[in-house]
């Protein structure tokens, strides 16, 4: 422990007097050193004064000197060292992120973002930087997003979304743009508005982002030609926003809805007739779209290609399966942890001392007797404490 302490100590020295930057690979040398060796109970312990600092300024060095994957496995391990249960989100957390991402290395990001998040890990202050917090979503989303994981992704983005905010940051302005194109990935329509984001906040995010509106709106119009023209129009500033290649993911999942939705209408029908109805170019075109939504499991139906016709088939799900059953037993058990969880948090939030103030506090404003506005003294003779009663 006294070991682990001292190394700390000196290196946060180091980090305070600009000397890291000198010689950095020594400086990343000794910081791997020092993670190596660290106590789990110091490193916790004196996280805010000298492991963060010390990690922090590690990424800034190799950002700097553009070696994001040097900095991945120390974070990785910094992280793992303050936080053992991985339930957490430090300051750390949307760093590693970050440089993963810079790094198009998403595996020891996804350790942790599979993970749900229970808790803070707040300073001296009881304070987490909300900058910290948004970024650490946004990216998430976006490596989501690479790993075509589109409902964790929709997740990740809400949770920017819903960030308690009084105005709309850069950062809830991009989430919200790749929210608005998961969303039609998904369902084919932008998901319903999140539980805790207010319609002032929806209604300033969108002012931002006309163009994602308006592909909203074209696809849900379903006018393929209608669709194309908005994209081409838009190009520039899908490019500028680096979201061309999921909007152009969204152009061919419009086709795919539209065959689908040919399924409902038809048994047999040939695929020039499909691709005349979808809008594709031609009959190869469409049967490749069929092919990859059979493949896919979203479509059951066989290709003739001798007579250029499609048969379409009814789901035949088989619910009795060993696999669909061990699908079940997971998800059972998904559900009961999140009940243990969420009781776990409850009795945690019946207990804090801040609750049971703030409760108390409530409960005897709520016992005081009501006063009429004609019983009120006049403002200029009213003390500060009488004004706050009011308030209140």
């Amino acid at each position: 422990q006294v070991q682990t302490l001292l190394m700390a100590a000196l290196l946060a020295g180091k980090v305070k007097h600009n000397q890291a930057q000198g010689d950095w690979k020594l400086f990343a040398g000794q910081v791997q050193t020092l993670l190596m060796v660290a106590d789990a109970g110091v490193a916790a312990t004196y996280c805010g004064e000298f492991i963060q600092p010390i990690l922090l300024e590690l990424v800034r060095l190799c950002k700097m000197h553009a070696a994001s994957a040097t900095s991945i496995p120390l974070l990785v391990a910094g992280i793992r060292s303050v936080c053992p249960d991985k339930t957490r989100l430090t300051v750390l957390h949307s760093h590693l992120v970050h440089m993963c991402l810079l790094a198009r290395n998403f595996k020891p990001a996804i350790e942790f973002m599979d993970t749900p998040i229970t808790e803070l890990l707040v300073d001296e202050e009881e304070k987490f930087p909300a900058r910290s917090y948004l970024l650490y979503f946004y990216y998430g989303g976006l490596i989501y997003c690479a790993l075509k994981s589109f409902k964790r992704a929709a997740f990740f983005f809400e949770a920017v979304l819903v960030c308690p905010a009084t105005a709309v940051s850069a950062i809830m302005v991009e989430a919200y743009k790749h929210y608005v194109l998961v969303s039609m990935l998904l369902n084919g329509k932008q998901l319903s508005r999140p539980q805790y984001c207010s319609s002032f906040m929806l209604r300033s995010l969108q002012d931002e982002c006309p163009a994602y509106n308006d592909l909203l709106r074209v696809y849900k119009e379903g006018e393929v030609d209608g669709l194309q023209e908005l994209v081409r129009i838009n190009q520039r500033t899908f490019e500028k926003d680096e979201t061309l290649g999921l909007v152009k993911q969204v152009v061919e999942s419009f086709y795919r809805r539209n065959i689908l939705r040919l399924t409902k209408v038809f048994v047999c029908v040939s695929l020039a007739d499909v691709a005349r109805r979808v809008g594709l170019e031609d009959a190869a075109t469409a049967e490749k779209h069929l092919l990859e939504l059979m493949l896919a499991g979203e479509l059951t139906g066989t290709i003739d290609r001798s007579t250029g016709m499609v048969h379409f088939y009814e789901d035949h799900l088989q619910y009795d399966s060993a696999e669909f059953a061990q699908k079940l037993e997971s998800k059972i058990q998904e559900a009961a942890k999140a009940k243990a969880l969420l009781a776990n948090m409850d009795a945690a939030i019946e207990s804090d001392g801040h609750y049971i103030r703030r409760k108390h506090d409530v409960k005897h404003a709520s016992t005081l007797p009501s006063v009429g506005q004609s019983d009120l003294p006049p403002v200029s003779n009213m003390s500060k404490e009488e004004d706050d009663l009011i308030d209140t």
